[in-house]
């Protein structure tokens, strides 16, 4: 797969399921589950408000619904790569080993 071609986008109802769950006006049941699924790893919305959480101590200003969603693409674009690299078996390249 070509990074950055035919990766998937959080969209549609997972949008506005994300949106509710990562604003806080969802259930205590539904804040625990995962608002995108990556593979094998579950994307919550406390690692979205993890995120934003940092961001916004770092900037200083509070994030939009819009800025959030974002965040949620920046989290599932991550698990992508990690999942790409994985697959690649970057780990044995000998570029990778030499830097790090």
């Amino acid at each position: 797969m070509e990074i950055g071609r035919g990766r998937p986008r959080v969209a549609g109802p997972l949008c506005v399921l994300g949106a509710a769950v990562i604003l806080g006006s969802g259930c205590a049941r539904e804040e625990r589950g995962a608002v995108a699924v990556v593979g094998d790893k579950a994307i919550t919305a406390q690692d979205v408000r993890d995120l934003v959480a940092r961001l916004a101590g770092e900037s200083g200003e509070a994030a939009s619904p819009d800025r959030v969603m974002e965040h949620l693409q920046t989290l599932v674009d991550r698990e992508l790569l990690l999942l790409e690299a994985e697959k690649e078996r970057i780990e044995d390249s000998p570029f990778y080993v030499r830097r790090m």
